[in-house]
C-alpha cells in the first residue's frame, strides 16, 4: 500500500510540473518536452504491461537528462522544469519496478 500512495504522489508532482511548463512559451515546439511526453506515455504502458528491460531503459533515459541538464552552468526555465520532470520519472519508473516486478525462480 504504501507504494501506491508513493506512486500516486510523483504523479502529483508530476502534474505540477506540467502546469507550469505549460504556462511558459514555446513549450510544444520543445524537442526534448516531447521526449518526456512520450517517457511519461511509456511509463503509463510499463505499469499496465510491466517488463524489467523497458523499466531499465526509461530509468536510464530519465537518469541521462537529469545528468545532461545537472552540468549546465545556466539553464532556461523550461529546462529546469524538464530537469525535474526527469528526476520525477526517474522515481516513478522504480516505484513502477518495486510494485510489478515478480523475480523469477531459479
Amino acid at each position: 500500500m504504501p507504494f501506491y500512495l508513493l506512486l500516486l504522489d510523483w504523479l502529483e508532482k508530476l502534474t505540477d510540473e506540467y502546469t507550469w511548463i505549460l504556462e511558459l512559451p514555446n513549450t510544444a515546439k520543445n524537442k526534448t518536452f516531447q521526449e518526456i511526453n512520450e517517457s511519461v506515455r511509456n511509463a503509463y504502458e510499463l505499469y499496465y504491461s510491466f517488463s524489467p528491460p523497458k523499466a531499465d531503459a526509461g530509468g536510464w533515459k530519465t537518469h541521462e537528462w537529469s545528468r545532461t541538464w545537472r552540468k549546465r552552468p545556466a539553464a532556461t526555465a523550461i529546462e529546469l522544469h524538464l530537469h525535474n520532470v526527469a528526476r520525477q520519472l526517474n522515481s516513478l519508473y522504480g516505484i513502477i519496478f518495486i510494485l510489478k516486478h515478480r523475480p523469477t525462480k531459479d
